[in-house]
């Protein structure tokens, strides 16, 4: 079980688009920086590609490509340079071509998502990211993540709170039947991060407080090592709950929040 990681698209939102694959009028590739991700990027090819320029070299270790048509068995390949000829002639990351869906991902999710963590930070300005599709529809994708995301070096305590909550109502008819409102329902989890260091703090967790509050979009993913269950474990939506920093032991900080899947 690998730490959980937490952040934001602070790569690939203040990227330039430069290039991308046979899109479809009124379904722009730009899509993807949406944080609605029922506005989708629609390719209308078997191999779609996206190419960004940050303008200069930054940090990431996350790539995630979210919300998307793509079918079980399909790969997909992220590439990274310092200038976009070397993303092709020699790229200074490569992932490989690798299985897109995320482990515990099937058909049964009505979208499915895409997730690189990577074991060292790159810090690259161009990186293409290509995809290998059977047949079938064109390709849908929601939302592209691209970001320096925070890793506790403690991590989350135990009782962690978790699941899938459900809006819906349930009432009876004045006859006695029982019906329902169905309403969509959406993953959460509540964790508490103790024993953090003043680093931790206010290096990261005080800036992603600060810079997201509970209006902008962030990707929690609760085990980025995850090798059965990671579909479950990771919820892009936003922080709806925080309790304020807590200074509980000598150089020791503790922070609880909830995070609520934006679909």
């Amino acid at each position: 079980m690998s730490n959980l990681v937490i952040g934001y698209a602070d790569w690939s939102d203040e990227a330039t688009i430069d290039s991308s694959s046979a899109e479809t009028s009124g379904f722009p590739v730009e899509n993807l920086q949406s944080t609605q991700p029922t506005d989708y990027w629609e390719s209308q090819t078997t191999t779609p590609f996206v190419v960004l320029d940050r303008g200069s070299a930054q940090d990431f270790n996350v790539v995630a490509l979210l919300y998307t048509n793509v079918q079980s068995g399909d790969t997909w390949q992220v590439r990274a340079a310092d200038t976009e000829a070397n993303l092709t002639a020699s790229p200074g990351y490569d992932s490989g071509s690798v299985t897109f869906r995320v482990p515990g991902d099937d058909d049964t999710w009505d979208r499915h998502h895409g997730f690189l963590f990577l074991s060292t930070t790159q810090t690259y300005r161009w990186i293409r990211i290509d995809l290998a599709l059977g047949t079938g529809a064109d390709l849908e994708a929601g939302r592209l993540i691209i970001g320096d995301f925070y890793q506790p070096s403690v991590n989350d305590s135990y009782g962690r709170r978790f699941g899938v909550s459900d809006p819906s109502t349930t009432s009876r008819t004045d006859g006695g039947g029982l019906i329902s409102d169905e309403r969509s329902r959406f993953l959460n989890a509540t964790v508490t991060l103790d024993f953090q260091s003043e680093a931790d703090v206010y290096g990261s967790l005080f800036e992603i407080r600060r810079l997201r509050g509970t209006s902008k979009d962030i990707l929690l993913v609760l085990d980025p090592d995850e090798d059965t269950y990671l579909m479950q474990q990771m919820i892009y939506g936003r922080i709806t709950a925080d309790d304020p920093f807590v200074y509980p032991n000598y150089n020791r900080f503790r922070h609880r929040f909830r995070v609520e899947e934006g679909l």
